[in-house]
């Protein structure tokens, strides 16, 4: 396998991942637009350049490769990538994205640390958007629109540091506030996110990716 490089001047990323059977040459007018805007990573393929000799064995190896490859060169993150055919199976072996909503707070510590086991066993790159709740919150307040099935909520977490904290196969990479996000639609909560009391106990999306 080889990966070209085209427009390293370019502060954006993007991974190319073309289809099978195709030679380099029919994607240059492609790549050639493309790293005007943006560092462009493209991927030659075993088998399939007469100058880059190799036998195909399987995406899980070419995905293993481009992974390394690029974090050889410091590369933590993405901000676009495509994928065709062949290239589509190795983006959707590489790439999955997980969004856990409104669940957390329903289930056992235990619970929460088996569905990011099975995550972590399902995909070898992940990344993970989940909601979580304040353990203040949950232990004084109920949510009525639930309250007649006497659901209660049993577990929470106080960051995503915490939540680091428990899973090893998993790094957090970020964590957003509720208040944040509805300060886009009722401005008054860009006057409560400043105010750590609220901030604290609001509900976070915690992002969270596999190591």
């Amino acid at each position: 396998m080889k990966i070209l490089e085209h427009g390293q001047t370019q502060e954006k990323t993007l991974l190319f991942l073309p289809c099978t059977a195709e030679p380099v040459w029919a994607f240059a007018a492609t790549i050639a637009l493309l790293s005007q805007k943006w560092h462009v990573f493209k991927v030659v393929y075993d088998g399939h350049q007469p100058e880059y000799p190799g036998d195909f064995t399987s995406v899980e190896q070419m995905v293993d490769e481009i992974t390394a490859y690029l974090k050889e060169r410091g590369v933590s993150r993405l901000d676009a990538a495509y994928g065709c055919s062949l290239g589509g199976a190795c983006l959707t072996r590489m790439l999955a994205l997980v969004i856990i909503e409104e669940l957390t707070m329903y289930l056992s510590e235990a619970d929460v640390k088996r569905i990011f086991d099975v995550i972590a066993g399902r995909f070898p790159k992940a990344a993970v958007f989940v909601e979580t709740m304040n353990p203040m919150v949950v232990k004084r307040f109920k949510e009525k629109s639930i309250e007649g099935s006497h659901t209660k909520f049993t577990w929470g977490v106080k960051n995503g540091t915490a939540l680091a904290a428990l899973l090893p196969d998993f790094r957090l990479a970020a964590e957003h506030g509720l208040t944040e996000g509805m300060a886009v639609f009722v401005p008054i909560y860009k006057v409560l996110d400043k105010l750590t009391a609220v901030r604290n106990i609001s509900n976070k999306i915690i992002v969270m990716e596999k190591r």
